[in-house]
């Protein structure tokens, strides 16, 4: 709050003395409002590092205007027990004609999978018998290889195909556990990273990672969590509405987040 008063009163100092000068030369008027600009945008950045609202809407506004592009990737892991021949059934599901998307099968074996849907989503699934691992289940792991969404297109990019395809692929399998984990991976820096930098005190900071243990999408007692470094983000869920709601709120850098990172 100091700082902001201290630029107040700069400017305002500013102002009044540019009056009292009176000078109608050019050469001072540039001097004067270049001047002011320079005290505007420090009295900006005193102001933002107070308003988590007002920092959030110069983001959503400056990514919208450059439709500012990140990687993202994914990797699922269902808990359960399965048959040896659970992947040929899944390959079925993935070609059956019912399917509003479009499947192509790079590779197959009886305990991995590699396709690639609508043509821009490259999927591996590969399969582990607890037999063979000494683990009293099986498990399943899906990756997602990297993706580049620019911010405009992201909602309508996870609304439209990726939760729906994990919705399935979770009925498929209907696991026991599950876990989602979802990277994305900005070009520049990470806006949340400097967000923490600016807000939070240095003891909140370890390793230049912050963690936060969201419960407001939670399904299950344990809390979803969403890891901040300097470049990227990974959010961890439990079940795929949580992954969309906290993919919605980091991806467009909603309103919520301003909640979300005071926990």
């Amino acid at each position: 709050m100091f700082s902001i008063i201290f630029w107040l009163i700069i400017i305002i100092v500013y102002i009044g003395v540019g009056l009292l000068i009176g000078n109608e030369k050019v050469s001072y008027i540039i001097i004067f409002l270049s001047g002011m600009v320079v005290l505007l945008i420090n009295l900006y950045n005193s102001l933002q590092k107070k308003s988590l609202g007002l920092y959030f809407w110069t983001l959503r506004k400056w990514h919208h205007f450059k439709n500012s592009k990140a990687k993202w990737w994914l990797l699922v892991r269902y808990d359960g027990h399965y048959s040896s021949d659970i992947l040929n059934k899944f390959k079925e599901l993935l070609m059956g004609n019912s399917n509003n998307w479009e499947t192509k099968i790079k590779n197959f074996s009886i305990q991995s999978i590699d396709f690639i849907i609508q043509d821009s989503l490259n999927f591996y699934a590969e399969l582990s018998f607890g037999r063979h691992t000494n683990l009293p289940y099986d498990y399943l792991t899906i990756e997602l290889s990297a993706i580049e969404i620019g911010y405009n297109d992201s909602v309508e990019k996870l609304n439209t195909e990726i939760i729906p395809l994990l919705e399935t692929f979770t009925n498929f399998f209907k696991p026991e556990n599950q876990s989602f984990d979802f990277h994305i991976e900005f070009q520049r820096s990470n806006p949340f990273f400097a967000l923490y930098i600016n807000h939070l005190k240095p003891e909140s900071i370890k390793d230049f990672h912050v963690y936060l243990h969201v419960k407001e999408y939670s399904v299950t007692q344990k809390a979803d969590t969403v890891q901040i470094d300097k470049k990227k983000i990974c959010i961890t869920t439990q079940s795929t509405n949580a992954l969309k709601e906290l993919a919605k709120d980091f991806l467009l850098l909603s309103p919520q987040v301003k909640k979300l990172v005071k926990q």
